[in-house]
């Protein structure tokens, strides 16, 4: 669908937009009030490639390692979720379906995964609806 970008943060890695003409099934993800704790189940929604064939729509499922993990100055969510290119940009849920972070990169080890954490997202988004 068509869409305006509102804010851009490559340092950041986040990127927010306005779909136009959104549908009027198209409902926003709601985030998770409560602190991550390690050892909480997570699932990251994507697209992985394989070769020439896009995995639409696919699921996988993890453990948060840390809910903090600092790096390079940035915090992010340390999880285990398998985590390929087409996931990135996508959804971290809770086994409830709230949003805790959105996927952004993965480490060269196995089962090695990070996500920009919900608190991040919203606060940016927060910002924008100030007047």
């Amino acid at each position: 669908l068509p869409a305006e970008l509102l804010y851009r943060s490559p340092e950041e890695d986040i990127a927010l937009l306005r779909v136009a003409d959104a549908p009027r099934t198209l409902a926003p993800i709601k985030f998770e009030r409560n602190p991550l704790r390690a050892g909480a189940k997570v699932f990251v929604l994507g697209s992985p490639g394989l070769g020439d064939d896009v995995l639409d729509q696919s699921i996988s499922e993890g453990i948060v390692s840390s809910p903090e993990r600092s790096l390079n100055g940035q915090t992010f969510v340390q999880h285990t979720a398998a985590v390929n290119p087409g996931n990135s940009g996508g959804p971290l849920l809770n086994e409830y379906g709230l949003l805790i972070g959105i996927v952004t990169r993965k480490a060269d080890l196995e089962n090695v995964s990070f996500a920009i954490p919900a608190p991040q997202i919203k606060s940016v988004y927060s910002k924008l609806r100030k007047p």
